[in-house]
């Protein structure tokens, strides 16, 4: 044994024939049920018979955090009929791709299987090679968690790579959305290039470079955060990996740390709406304690108040955008403003400026809605109690996300960028494969051979009907 210190455990032929004649002899009952899950800290469990009391939980990725789940003891992960993980702590992870067969379970003392529902979910991109007829363009996120910088500089939770001119180091930069640099992804000789919107290249020194250089791009959950990080090898010994320091610029650092995790956020994730196109949103929180899980943004016109709720039927959209300073004015779908009275949010019939932002806490991208272009401004914060104010301290409660509710063109209706439809009794949507479906029940339902009838097509960042003849 090597548990605080090295001793020898000897265990004779002879102690071991009485243990066993002990319990034949005895003619105990044999369990009714399997205690494969028993250990020294839940064995009251199986003592007392205590059922699986529901918590909650919210998934991230191929993540999933349970909260206030009592009397379990254990999480098991399944893709269709393979058990693919398990886990005795609040968390577990999902090997493989999710879809409507990865399914998470709680497991009770006689094996009987409690399915883990999350009431909130944010998914993972998985990037796309852009090609000479398809591009793909995504803010490269990176996944710190700080909430604040030991250099006094902007928390490495705000920042997405930025490559000023070739030559210089990459660093990482936060700034409202909308004048984020893009960048894409490309094959190098069968390797992974990253270029940016003026056609500079992440080099293998960390500089920018019109030279192309092919990363190994690896998928990895580190410090608490999923996502992708950039590596080179010499032969098989790790050489690069790319990590985002807290001086914000790129530097090489091997060990594992949030701050080598990226994502690719899609560039057209959150629009602004215009002439032709008016893109309506649902407002959600990231803030995922129990009290205020699954809470959106809300508002009643006849009062002006603005407030939070659990019900994700009122919409918003992003109107009018300063490309200088990358503010914009966020309004409701019967055209008042959501402004401020004090550090309370209203609707308004006078625009007031907002500035989108990206940031990253406890493993979840989302946006900060906030007040001006300082590097730790006021954000719109959803308290522990289900209220809403300003804050400048960030955490989950000053994340949210965009999520699509339709998008319909007032003159060109072939502009549409959520295009579901069947095709050989299958459901396809143009520009995404990364979808689930569900009956109208809420089950979800395999995207094949799909029977007459009416379906709900979701992602992240979109949720439509889809009918089947």
């Amino acid at each position: 044994m090597d548990d605080y210190k090295k001793e020898q455990l000897t265990i004779t032929q002879n102690q071991s024939t009485s243990v066993l004649n002990y319990i034949q002899n005895n003619h105990f009952p044999a369990l009714p049920y399997k205690i494969q899950y028993i250990n020294d800290t839940n064995w009251p469990i199986y003592k007392n018979k205590s059922l699986v009391e529901k918590g909650t939980a919210v998934r991230i990725g191929n993540t999933y955090k349970m909260n206030n789940w009592k009397n379990v003891v254990a999480y098991e992960a399944w893709q269709g009929d393979s058990l693919v993980s398990i886990s005795q702590t609040d968390q577990i992870v999902v090997g493989g791709e999710m879809n409507t067969f990865s399914k998470v379970y709680a497991i009770q003392y006689d094996g009987s299987k409690i399915e883990v529902i999350p009431q909130l979910s944010v998914d993972v991109e998985t990037p796309k090679l852009s090609t000479d007829l398809h591009e793909y363009w995504y803010y490269v996120k990176n996944m710190c968690n700080e909430t604040t910088n030991p250099w006094g500089n902007t928390p490495r939770s705000f920042n997405a790579m930025t490559a000023s001119a070739a030559g210089s180091i990459v660093q990482a930069t936060s700034v409202p959305v909308f004048k984020t640099q893009r960048w894409k992804l490309v094959d190098v000789n069968g390797k992974t290039g990253l270029v940016n919107e003026t056609g500079l290249y992440l080099g293998e020194d960390l500089k920018a470079t019109t030279i192309p250089f092919g990363w190994t791009l690896e998928k990895v959950t580190q410090g608490g955060s999923s996502g992708y990080r950039f590596v080179s090898y010499d032969a098989t010994t790790l050489k690069t990996v790319v990590h985002l320091s807290t001086s914000l610029t790129l530097i090489n650092y091997l060990q594992d740390d949030a701050a080598s995790v990226w994502q690719f956020i899609p560039a057209d994730q959150v629009k602004k709406s215009t002439d032709n196109e008016n893109q309506l949103y649902r407002v959600n929180s990231l803030r995922y304690e129990d009290a205020v899980i699954g809470t959106f943004l809300t508002y009643d016109t006849a009062t002006n108040t603005v407030f939070p709720a659990t019900s994700g039927e009122k919409r918003w959209k992003i109107s009018f955008y300063d490309a200088i300073t990358g503010a914009c004015h966020i309004v409701c779908e019967e055209g008042k403003y959501l402004a401020l009275s004090g550090s309370i949010p209203v609707l308004s019939n006078t625009p007031a400026n907002w500035y989108i932002y990206m940031g990253t806490c406890d493993g979840m991208t989302g946006y900060r809605i906030a007040t001006s272009t300082a590097s730790i401004p006021y954000m719109l914060n959803l308290t522990s109690n289900g209220t809403l104010d300003m804050s400048n301290s960030f955490s989950t409660a000053c994340l949210w996300n965009f999520l699509p509710a339709n998008l319909t063109s007032t003159k060109n209706p072939s502009k549409n960028k959520v295009n579901a439809y069947v095709e050989n009794k299958k459901i396809k949507v143009d520009g995404t494969d990364r979808f689930f479906i569900h009956s109208v029940r809420g089950q979800p339902v395999e995207n094949t051979n799909l029977q007459s009838g009416v379906y709900i097509v979701t992602s992240q960042y979109f949720t439509t009907k889809v009918i089947v003849k």
